[in-house]
């Protein structure tokens, strides 16, 4: 249970799991530096985007960017958070998650943000 746990918090690692085995999710890359993102790739992907951390929850550090300079903006903000950022295809839809605490099923939250 552990391992599952670690693997999820990383998005890049879970990302790459989900491919794996034909789980469709949203295209993305990996920065580390901000200085080296290669935004030719990033318009193949095209705006609007998600900027976020690559680990921990998903409401701290994420931005929703239209244009270059926002996504710019939301990469200082969210390396702010960690060493590694997910720059990834916005999907429109609802975010619903469900934690499991201590082998106990908690209720299903839907997380709306607040912009």
């Amino acid at each position: 249970m552990k391992l599952a746990s670690a693997l999820c918090m990383d998005k890049n690692i879970s990302k790459k799991l989900f491919v794996s085995e034909g789980i469709k999710t949203p295209k993305w890359i990996l920065v580390k530096d901000e200085n080296k993102i290669d935004y030719s790739i990033i318009e193949n992907i095209g705006y609007p985007l998600i900027v976020k951390p690559n680990s921990g929850g998903s409401s701290i550090g994420t931005i929703l960017a239209h244009s270059k300079d926002e996504l710019k903006e939301g990469v200082k903000e969210a390396l702010k958070y960690d060493h590694e950022i997910i720059i990834e295809e916005y999907i429109k839809g609802e975010e619903i998650t469900c934690c499991i605490l201590n082998g106990e099923i908690l209720p299903v939250i839907s997380i709306h943000p607040t912009t």
